[in-house]
């Protein structure tokens, strides 16, 4: 294990224990996509360690694509000592929420949502599921910060907005987004259904308007998962704030986000905007696959070349509050805040 540890670290970020992971994840599934989910490792570091673990006989590749761990790869670690599986509860699919008292605004949701616009790689797209996107409703509701609340949503592509609008939980919502596309849609289905959304065209990187400022009393956010882009958005979600005591939510991952990458974004909330998180909640939300996948991406193994059929791809969520003391920024967004080294689509982007 040491030596082969050593050659893995020659090309790619890893200790002993991730490196178990990955292998505990071979055991527990052949479907490399699943694999990266439950190894809790970003996708560039699974698949840069695939490409090695493949050359050193560790694993091999079945039909279409699916991983095997060889003699080899399962002597080098003890099988017995990983449990047959994750334990997640059926009923709420780990998040701890249940959904039985929601089940009439999920199915309107499921049928408002349908003809929406597809994800484009452009504005770094992908959406919730709709199960995933109810759960966050009711979690929200669940702490207080919904109903009667002013919320705003800073880049709606998963449609939250219509679904806490269909909800007719929220005083008001509203929605700051880019992509044309998706302004369009919901502002078709608000007029339709009469919902109370007014939705804005911004680009995040630039500063809020003023009459923003200070105005709600809950934020939700997918960030771009860079540390540059991560910071954007969360100052122009506690910029929108009205005081202490308000909240926000967004979604992160293991698949985009190293835990290094973690460690210093909890260190941001806390140091830099004086936040406070109040919870944690597990790959709390799944994502539907998209199509641009395989073209973002270099498939020179053949998992890569095979569209995922597993919902592979999550996000744990976050909640902070507003304590005393925080700090509000609205400044200008610099550099690049859509990629960095652990973003998916940064080793395909010669593809490009």
């Amino acid at each position: 294990m040491k030596e082969i540890l050593a050659n893995l670290q020659k090309r790619v970020d890893i200790n002993e224990r991730q490196l178990e992971r990955l292998l505990e994840a071979f055991v527990l599934t052949n479907d490399f996509w699943e694999a990266i989910a439950i190894s809790r490792l970003p996708f560039n570091t699974v698949v840069e360690a695939s490409r090695q673990l493949y050359s050193e006989g560790i694993i091999s590749f079945e039909d279409a694509g699916r991983v095997v761990l060889t003699e080899k790869g399962k002597s080098l670690i003890d099988i017995e000592k990983y449990p047959p599986s994750n334990y997640i509860c059926e009923s709420c699919k780990g998040r701890g929420v249940s959904l039985e008292q929601w089940q009439e605004l999920l199915e309107d949701y499921r049928r408002t949502v349908e003809g929406r616009p597809e994800p484009l790689l452009e504005y770094d797209q992908g959406y919730l599921t709709i199960d995933s996107t109810i759960a966050r409703v009711a979690f929200a509701d669940g702490k207080g910060d919904i109903r009667k609340r002013r919320i705003i949503i800073l880049g709606d592509d998963d449609l939250l907005s219509l679904a806490l609008g269909l909800s007719r939980l929220p005083e008001k919502i509203t929605v700051l987004e880019i992509d044309q596309r998706l302004i369009e849609f919901i502002e078709r289905v608000a007029k339709e259904r009469k919902l109370n959304i007014e939705v804005l065209k911004h680009d995040l990187r630039n500063p809020l308007p003023s009459e923003l400022l200070g105005k709600f009393d809950t934020f939700f956010t997918d960030p771009v998962e860079t540390l540059k882009g991560l910071e954007v958005f969360m100052a122009r979600g506690i910029a929108s704030l009205k005081g202490e005591g308000c909240a926000g939510y967004f979604g992160l991952t293991t698949a985009e986000s190293s835990f290094k990458k973690w460690r210093d974004i909890e260190k941001l909330l806390l140091n830099e905007f004086g936040v406070l998180i109040t919870d944690i909640l597990s790959d709390f939300s799944l994502y539907e696959n998209w199509d641009y996948l395989l073209d973002s991406i270099k498939k020179d193994l053949p998992p890569l070349q095979q569209k995922p059929e597993a919902l592979w791809y999550r996000s744990s969520l976050f909640r902070i509050e507003l304590l005393e003391g925080y700090k509000v920024s609205n400044e200008e967004g610099q550099g690049e805040i859509y990629l960095d080294e652990e973003s998916i689509a940064w080793s395909g982007r010669e593809n490009r």
